[in-house]
């Protein structure tokens, strides 16, 4: 029925509808010799409609009912795909312009990449994804090399982004962090372990197996890409950011190789003015590695270029949350002996008093409040956060933060 379906609506271009959409996916995964040629061009204009709504419903939605009306537990996508990929490999002469391009790896991949949906959304939406004969293939085609081993990984990545079938790809970790050595698979193998390392199991498994020796290796090689950067950095950030074991294989790495040379390369990330997410996330895994160590916080201030130069020039970002994270981080240095004079140097006062002219002014401060400009949770290096009456909390300002610095540096915040 789904066949004739097909059939009779193959005349018409693909208009982007959920049902066009479900008919075609059905098509290229009915496996046959001819569904490779559909899936090729399927798997290409799905591109154009990566994570959009219409994919996500299409997903969700689930492949069309069988003739009785009823739905088997076997109609699902993630069944489909299984089957779909199961074929390709035992007639692969039949789909070898398909493969060539990732294959159905690539096409669950498409299928796969979105972000953010709420939660009773992201249930049906993975729901439709989470099949353990498809997911245990998925993991053993970790330790297949060709064109589909970064579509592999990114699937992954995406279907790791559901607390439920991310336990289901843990056993995926030890290839990953391997990966991490091959030069064409950091940033992908990267990004799935960060969502990986979001289960305990997870992050246990990916530190005990070496990654943060292997990521901080990676990154002092140099990436291609910002992105694949981000993805790497953001994956040490998820393994030491309040982890204590992390924290360790971080430090025993300094202790081995030295300080400079373990984290050179991530404080050299503030520099990249071009790639303003990167700087974010670097200044957000230094923050953390400071809030863990005031030995390394000394060192940032006394030994590197951080304060006296890197600071002073990310914020003069115009980047309005890259300035706002230097912000931050400024607040979590200040104290340190030697921050004045190496933030002063690099011409970081002067920078924060012109910010004082040009940020809007704070909201007024509520009848009762106590303790000075910030919060008393500030005291520990914590990001502040104002009181509100009645005891909630909300945001600093911008401006509030550059009062904060300049107060604690010893020079009065202007009024």
């Amino acid at each position: 029925r789904i066949l004739e379906v097909c059939v009779a609506l193959a005349p018409f271009p693909l208009v982007g509808s959920p049902m066009a959409l479900s008919v075609e996916l059905v098509a290229a995964l009915c496996c046959d010799g001819g569904s490779a040629l559909l899936a090729l061009g399927l798997c290409q204009r799905l591109e154009m409609l990566r994570g959009t709504p219409e994919v996500v419903e299409l997903v969700a939605a689930g492949p069309p009912a069988s003739g009785s009306g009823e739905a088997a537990a076997s109609d699902t996508w993630g069944y489909c795909v299984l089957q779909a990929v199961s074929f390709a490999s035992e007639h692969s002469a039949a789909f070898l312009a398909f493969e060539a391009v990732g294959g159905y790896w690539q096409l669950l991949e498409v299928l796969s990449d979105v972000k953010g949906l709420p939660p009773p959304q992201r249930g049906r939406f993975f729901g439709q994804l989470e099949d353990a004969g498809l997911l245990a293939k998925l993991v053993a085609a970790l330790g297949t090399r060709g064109p589909s081993e970064r579509a592999v990984r990114l699937c992954v990545r995406n279907l790791a982004r559901s607390p439920d079938v991310r336990t289901l790809l843990l056993p995926a970790v030890p290839q990953l962090v391997a990966d991490l050595e091959q030069a064409g698979l950091v940033g992908c193998s990267a990004a799935a372990l960060c969502n990986l390392g979001c289960h305990s199991d997870g992050k246990i498994r990916a530190v005990e197996g070496d990654a943060v020796r292997q990521a901080l290796a990676a990154l002092c090689r140099g990436l291609a890409t910002a992105e694949a950067t981000e993805d790497l950095v953001a994956l040490l950030g998820v393994l030491t950011g309040g982890y204590e074991p992390g924290i360790r294989a971080l430090f025993a790495e300094a202790d081995a190789t030295g300080e400079a040379e373990t984290f050179g390369p991530l404080v050299a990330l503030l520099g990249h003015v071009h790639a303003p997410p990167l700087q974010c996330i670097a200044i957000d895994v230094l923050g953390g590695i400071c809030a863990a160590s005031p030995h390394f916080k000394a060192w940032l201030v006394k030994e590197t270029l951080a304060v006296s130069q890197d600071l002073p020039n990310v914020l003069r970002s115009p980047a309005p949350p890259v300035r706002f994270a230097a912000l931050e981080f400024a607040c979590l240095l200040v104290e340190v002996d030697g921050f004045r004079e190496a933030f002063q140097k690099g011409g970081g006062e002067a920078v924060l008093r012109a910010m004082l002219e040009s940020e809007p002014p704070a909201p007024p401060r509520p009848t009762g409040f106590q303790g000075g400009l910030m919060a008393a949770a500030f005291s520990g290096g914590a990001t502040p956060a104002l009181a509100r009456g009645g005891g909630a909390r909300r945001d600093p300002m911008p401006r509030e933060l550059a009062e904060v610095v300049l107060g604690r540096m010893g020079g009065p915040a202007p009024a």
